[in-house]
């Protein structure tokens, strides 16, 4: 079950360089850890790698191929021809030789949005990784920079070559063209692969200064705010119990919940592997925050598509598991690794977000969003919210979705803004809540 070409980075970098592959199993150590009872631990696993070695696959059969071209990035001509030299211990070989990939594609990205390979520092999922494009230039000082600033750096050589990456983490006055920032606040480190696809995987803006802009205004409450006033709906009389203020924070919690499952068409459909992933690796003394993710693993595994948002949350209400996993719980556990997932960050980084961004809720044509807001404006009443046309996310299997930017400030005094996250997967027409 501790298959490195599955679960580490620079195998992947490897095999992707290499247009033919032969697969070998080295014989077992003599005093190596001898076969055992498959554990819970395993189970969550194994589909973790069986995904791990599809995306290993389409990765290599496509590396280098026609970007515009998304069935057959879609499709890979030789990628079965891997899993079964992986499985057979056979040889597999691409039909063309390899070339030099000037930038990475943003489906190359996406391919990898919920990987887990690992790495030994965070660093080397950017330097073992980008020096394989020819835009890439390694700072020379790059081992004394934290992840952050060698993150950013290298996001400032993508916009430099016009890319179609970008970062999830924004800040600058000219963000309206895409330029980066210094940062209020250290990114969080990945933990995997995934994280780091997640991190480059934010809104491409191109609006030079001196252009017209086209921002929309919006309105966004605080999750806090939220809360609060569904409190406030309990009827005011003594026999108002804990208990009873708990049952209405669990059923506000699961609609949320559910809402945001229903406003998303991608990212939370693929998030089974990175919530097993995360359930996998979680210490026995994380109780909160492995009942928070179990109930998200309930919810989003008891979906039923043929019934609207309500209906299902409705039902679901009434599973005494859930109320169980949400009990004496903060309700802002669950509903931030909800956001996360809304929004396409790792749930592997939920302390971060909890100390540094706020969960906020956002509503567009009668339709409730979950976002994120660093909060350096989220706890400032002077913060405008504003909607801006973000390029496009590349995460659906039948092509691109039109994508929106939600960024902070005030465009009428210095034009400095500070971009939030909104899920980048959302339709707002046509979204079955209520």
């Amino acid at each position: 079950m501790n298959e490195g070409i599955l679960t580490r980075l620079w195998p992947l970098q490897e095999i992707i360089l290499s247009d033919k592959i032969q697969f070998v199993r080295c014989q077992p150590v003599e005093g190596d850890v001898q076969p055992r009872i498959a554990t819970e631990y395993d189970a969550r696993k194994m589909p973790v790698l069986g995904q791990s070695l599809a995306a290993l696959a389409m990765t290599w059969s496509t590396h280098g191929e026609d970007h515009n071209d998304p069935m057959r990035h879609r499709i890979g001509f030789t990628k079965n021809e891997l899993v079964i030299a992986f499985l057979e211990l056979g040889t597999a070989s691409r039909r063309y030789e390899n070339r030099e990939v000037l930038l990475p594609n943003e489906r190359d990205i996406m391919l990898h949005l919920n990987s887990t390979r690992e790495t030994g520092r965070a660093r080397d999922f950017i330097l073992a990784i980008m020096p394989q494009y020819g835009f890439y230039k390694a700072p020379k000082n790059a081992k004394q920079l934290t992840f952050t600033e060698l993150f950013l750096d290298c996001c400032r050589q993508l916009r430099e070559v016009d890319s179609g990456l970008s970062p999830l983490f924004l800040e600058s006055d000219h963000l309206l063209d895409g330029r980066v920032g210094a940062l209020k606040v250290d990114l969080p480190e990945p933990k995997c692969l995934g994280d780091l696809a997640k991190l480059l995987n934010g809104p491409v803006m191109r609006c030079p200064p001196g252009s017209k802009v086209d921002l929309a205004k919006a309105d966004g409450v605080p999750m806090t705010k939220v809360m609060e006033n569904a409190a406030r709906m309990l009827p005011d009389f003594a026999e108002v119990t804990d208990h009873h203020l708990q049952l209405a924070h669990n059923v506000l919690v699961i609609h949320t919940v559910v809402r945001s499952i229903f406003n998303s068409t991608v990212l939370w459909p693929i998030s089974h592997h990175e919530i097993n992933r995360e359930l996998a690796a979680l210490p026995p003394d994380a109780d909160e925050k492995r009942r928070a993710i179990e109930a998200l693993h309930i919810i989003i595994s008891t979906i039923d598509l043929d019934e609207n948002s309500y209906e299902n949350a409705v039902r679901m209400t009434e599973y005494p598991t859930l109320h169980e996993l949400l009990r004496n719980m903060p309700w802002r556990i669950p509903v931030t690794l909800a956001a996360m997932i809304s929004c396409g960050l790792g749930i592997s980084r939920l302390d971060w977000v909890l100390e540094n961004m706020t969960a906020m809720q956002f509503v567009i044509e009668e339709v409730s969003y979950l976002a994120l807001a660093p909060n350096s404006v989220a706890l400032s009443a002077d913060t405008a919210y504003y909607f801006k046309e973000g390029g496009e996310f590349f995460g659906g299997r039948d092509g691109s979705l039109p994508r929106q930017a939600l960024l902070a400030g005030n465009p009428e005094t210095d034009g400095y803004f500070t971009l939030c996250l909104f899920p980048p997967d959302t339709k707002f027409k046509g979204s079955r809540e209520y």
